[in-house]
């Protein structure tokens, strides 16, 4: 078997490897089976420590739901089956004084769903007025917030500093930028209007009242002068005080 070169050639192959492997296998069994390392147990919590004491800090509040009881009623729209990754997403809200009568106002992102976003979609926010009583009043179709597709976001802020407040509404079909366009002396009214209002009234006194209208209106920019955007008035809305 071993007459022939191939023979040979196995034959110092399998003692070149049984040379270099053998003294690690005789230091191995001399060394015996190696200890793993175990960390150290974690120190347990101390049970004797004392519990804080409350009775010196501030009571924790309680709250209550009277959304429906002041006419927040919009319900979010979303597709509870949820079987496309946009069926998780949307949502949101934003608090401002959308006609400066010195009480903040609410404005509500909308959802929608895929069967009703092939149909148009529904109304991207809904914005809500604060009354003189505190309650709220549904003006998103007044206001000209009409736009419709599916509502993923929304900010507000004076992008033109005007110094009014405009909306920003982000879409899964697009995005729409709601520019308010209530004249001065109308924020001024509602403002002093509303600061009548919430003082004492004197007996025997008629109450004033103010009238004042707010617009907002969708903006695209303009080609003939881009410092200055377009804008269409939608529609208005009346505020009583």
């Amino acid at each position: 078997m071993f007459g022939n070169p191939l023979g040979r050639f196995l034959l110092h192959l399998c003692v070149s490897v049984f040379v270099s492997v053998a003294p690690q296998l005789v230091y191995a069994q001399a060394g015996g089976p190696q200890r793993v390392p175990v960390p150290p147990p974690l120190a347990k919590p101390n049970a004797s420590k004392p519990k804080t004491d409350r009775s010196v800090l501030a009571p924790i509040p309680a709250f209550k739901d009277v959304a429906k009881q002041l006419g927040v009623t919009v319900p979010h729209i979303a597709a509870p089956e949820a079987h496309y990754v946009i069926d998780s997403t949307s949502g949101g809200t934003g608090l401002f004084d959308c006609d400066d009568d010195g009480r903040l106002d609410i404005v509500l992102v909308n959802g929608s769903t895929v069967e009703r976003l092939q149909q148009g979609g529904d109304p991207m926010v809904t914005l809500y007025h604060q009354e003189p009583d505190g309650s709220f009043k549904d003006i998103t179709a007044a206001a000209g917030l009409t736009r419709k597709g599916w509502g993923m976001g929304v900010a507000v802020a004076d992008f033109d500093n005007d110094g009014k407040l405009d909306l920003f509404v982000t879409g899964y079909t697009g995005s729409v930028l709601y520019h308010s366009t209530i004249s001065r002396s109308s924020a001024a009214t509602n403002s002093a209007a509303s600061k009548a209002s919430s003082s004492n009234a004197v007996p025997g006194a008629s109450k004033a009242k103010a009238t004042s209208s707010i617009t907002i209106a969708a903006t695209a920019p303009s080609k003939k002068s881009p410092s200055k955007p377009a804008s269409t008035t939608i529609s208005a809305i009346t505020a009583s005080v």
